[in-house]
């Protein structure tokens, strides 16, 4: 009950068991264990953000309720506790796929400059040549120019999906 790695192992199998209410909440629990135990473990931050962030899909209204421009919504609650916990995570441990999910949920927030430092920081430890680089500076330049950068995003998916028939692509040109 006192090891702190053990309570995060056992955490994470329960979390694993989607369908099970008093699994997740066994887990849940010895994830906070955990944490308390020993507040040095960014991968076991990372589980509880995520857990945050996968109940923060809503269909309920209301003024702790945020609308994206794609007409999802999202609790507000839980996108905070998520972001705070990929915070934790992200200053333990410089991984990218922490910053990228802190720079997703701080726009969804509207935190565009939080999203854009977390992606400046995701574009400096990537390599020049890495085949990723491009994706994630234009996503960086997308929340640099704030809800205007997601409006012009969203129409050009828009337009691009109604243009006339265009040529097909292989993998390597995606």
């Amino acid at each position: 009950p006192d090891n702190a790695r053990v309570l995060y192992l056992l955490a994470e199998a329960q979390l694993c068991r989607i369908d099970d209410g008093q699994a997740q909440a066994s887990g849940l629990a010895h994830l906070d264990r955990s944490l308390e135990l020993d507040p040095n473990q960014p991968a076991a931050f990372a589980l509880r953000a995520e857990r945050h962030y996968n109940r923060a899909l809503t269909d309920e209204s209301g003024e702790h309720v945020i609308r994206t421009l794609m007409g999802l919504t999202y609790d507000r609650h839980a996108l905070e506790a998520a972001l705070a916990d990929y915070a934790r995570a992200a200053a333990l441990e410089q991984n990218n796929q922490y910053d990228r999910r802190i720079a997703h949920i701080a726009e969804l927030l509207g935190r565009y400059e939080l999203a854009t430092e977390h992606l400046d920081r995701v574009l400096a430890r990537l390599p020049a040549d890495a085949p990723a680089r491009a994706f994630v500076q234009e996503e960086r330049d997308r929340c640099a120019q704030g809800e205007s950068g997601a409006r012009e995003q969203l129409a050009a998916m828009i337009e691009a999906a109604g243009a006339p028939e265009q040529t097909e692509r292989n993998l390597e040109e995606d």
